[in-house]
């Protein structure tokens, strides 16, 4: 997400300069691409006068740290989803970037996507009538899988939100921001059924909204090949009046 995000803010996003990067291994072939300079540690990063604003793109468990960090410099932070491994680690971002004055806000992508801006728009227009039922699944191969956690070691730690929170962090999020509503109960249940080496690669949750909706999420990243057709982030709506698919 880094090469994205040097990308994004090179050539397509107004009123931002990429003058920095930092972290990891590939950090100073990164900004030898972009012409910046890679700073050699995060410290050095937040110490220059230049830097307004952060894009934080390190693994989860790395996440309220540097958010930390970077509230006590007085940098304004955008950080990758998901915000954090556990709502202890959010509630201690959110302060330190209150007590600081600046901005903190996380990556949302399914927001804006143009598919799911219609179906937000018709639900607040009213126009499909009420939301009744949810249904969102994210099932990958497990080819797929392994190759996510072979380069993504990071997913194994058990500090970490691991593959599993990385993936639905957009699930759960697009039926929030869907519906508008608090969640009454969740069930889950999760279970690993290969060889990766990493606990609870497939799980299904039921979740009980506030006015009697009804949301399902199914995640998996060990499907047999060749997973299900559009299976990456596809979500479903029932409402009073029809349905709607998304993928």
């Amino acid at each position: 997400m880094g090469l994205t995000y040097s990308e994004a803010i090179t050539k397509h996003v107004r009123g931002a300069t990429l003058v920095a990067v930092t972290g990891g291994s590939r950090a100073p072939e990164l900004g030898k691409s972009y012409n910046v300079t890679a700073e050699p540690s995060v410290e050095a990063l937040l110490n220059r006068p230049d830097v307004d604003a952060v894009l934080i793109t390190s693994p989860d468990q790395n996440h309220c740290e540097q958010t930390v960090q970077a509230a006590a410099k007085g940098k304004h932070v955008l950080v990758e989803k998901p915000m954090a491994p556990n709502v202890k680690q959010c509630d201690e971002m959110i302060a330190a970037c209150k007590k600081a004055g600046i901005n903190l806000a996380v990556v949302k992508t399914e927001r804006y996507r143009p598919l799911t801006r219609r179906a937000k728009a018709l639900v607040e227009e009213g126009a499909i009538g009420e939301i009744r039922m949810l249904r969102t699944v994210s099932c990958y191969p497990i080819t797929l899988g392994a190759l996510i956690f072979n380069t993504r070691p990071f997913y194994k730690d058990p500090a970490s939100g691991g593959l599993f929170m990385s993936i639905a962090c957009h699930n759960a999020d697009f039926f929030f921001w869907l519906t508008g509503l608090r969640a009454t109960q969740v069930y889950a249940q999760s279970h690993t059924y290969s060889d990766l080496g990493v606990p609870d690669q497939s799980v299904m949750t039921q979740i009980k909204f506030e006015k009697g909706v009804m949301g399902d999420m199914w995640i998996s990243s060990e499907f047999p090949i060749p997973s299900l057709p559009s299976s990456e982030v596809r979500s479903e709506e029932h409402t009073s009046e029809l349905q709607s698919h998304h993928d």
